[in-house]
């Protein structure tokens, strides 16, 4: 035997993710074969919900976010909260700039503001990874307009998904911490560092212009194939008897827009609402796949983000199971 040969490891077999996703891959070209009118028409709707709620939703925070973090601005604004939420969180100050403004703006600004802050040295990585789990949930605009006004047509329920997810995300955000911090696994960066000079120039606003378009771009993307699959699979589902609590409980964990939708449809209220708030918590698959796209040439690392969503979306679940038998729904 060679020493070349000696070096070559034994090649792994196939772990079940693997054969999972190519039997998931498989079983979705031939839904949108089998029926390409359907998936046609799905894809229309998709894209018909990007222009009513996803883009106007997110597109204005993303460009002001990109501004926030590439002058400095951020940091200086949330100076006075840096303090409270980074011992709860165990993040230094531009950590606390990422929460923050994921959690005022939406995702993935805040997975976005903890990567650049990531890049250049200010955070570690077990840091960035818990930043990027406790400020991903949906905007406060789509939360307080698309959902609670317009779907609802009840401001209040819309405010207590909004809080509600907060909720969630600090709570899974300081258990992460815990686990974390339990481990040890790096040392973190949470030195207290002087704030540094607000700097901006005229080239700052066409970038994250541009920034801002492709993040929008790909989020819109992402909404729209996992719209198609949701319609294509219902069809498919409802020959079997599958009714539109399926569709509903489909649509959720697949995409966070159409879920919500689907959920706000049902005929059984308290359901609806329990599996809105589930919805607004777990933010379906679709959102995960954009944080994985994020994360990848990173070294990041998913796991920390995932656990947090089904944390959220259990703690958001039951605070509106609360709600709603408050309220009588």
């Amino acid at each position: 035997m060679t020493l070349q040969q000696a070096h070559i490891k034994k090649a792994e077999p196939p772990r079940w993710g693997t054969f999972c996703l190519v039997f998931l891959l498989l079983f979705s070209l031939a839904l949108l074969l089998r029926r390409a009118d359907v998936a046609a028409d799905c894809m229309r709707e998709g894209l018909s919900l990007c222009a009513r709620a996803v883009v106007p939703s997110l597109f204005p925070f993303m460009v002001l976010s990109e501004l926030l973090v590439a002058s400095g601005a951020g940091e200086w604004l949330i100076s006075p909260l840096s303090r409270p939420i980074g011992k709860l969180l165990g993040l230094p100050r531009a950590g606390c700039c990422a929460v923050v403004l994921g959690l005022l703006c939406g995702f993935p600004v805040g997975a976005r503001c903890a990567i650049l802050a990531y890049e250049k040295g200010t955070l570690s990585r077990d840091e960035c990874e818990r930043a990027m789990a406790c400020s991903s949930i949906p905007s406060s605009a789509f939360l307080l307009g698309t959902v609670g006004t317009t779907l609802w047509q009840d401001a209040k329920f819309g405010i207590f998904l909004y809080l509600s997810a907060i909720f969630g995300a600090l709570l899974s955000g300081i258990l992460l911490y815990g686990v974390q911090k339990r481990k040890k696994r790096e040392r973190p960066l949470t030195a207290t560092q002087p704030l540094a000079p607000i700097s901006f120039h005229a080239g700052m606003f066409p970038v994250s212009i541009k920034n801002a378009t492709m993040s929008t771009l790909l989020i819109c993307a992402y909404v729209v194939f996992f719209s198609t699959l949701s319609g294509a699979a219902t069809l498919i589902l409802g020959r079997f008897g599958a009714n539109e609590n399926t569709h509903a409980i489909l649509s959720s964990l697949l995409e966070l827009s159409g879920g919500v939708g689907a959920s706000a449809s049902l005929a059984d209220r308290r359901l609806a609402m329990i599996l809105t708030g589930a919805t607004v918590g777990w933010s379906g698959v679709s959102i995960h796949c954009q944080m994985l796209s994020l994360c990848d040439g990173h070294r990041l690392s998913i796991r920390p983000y995932l656990a947090a969503k089904v944390m959220q979306s259990m703690v958001c679940m039951l605070l509106v199971l609360a709600f709603a038998m408050y309220r009588g729904g």
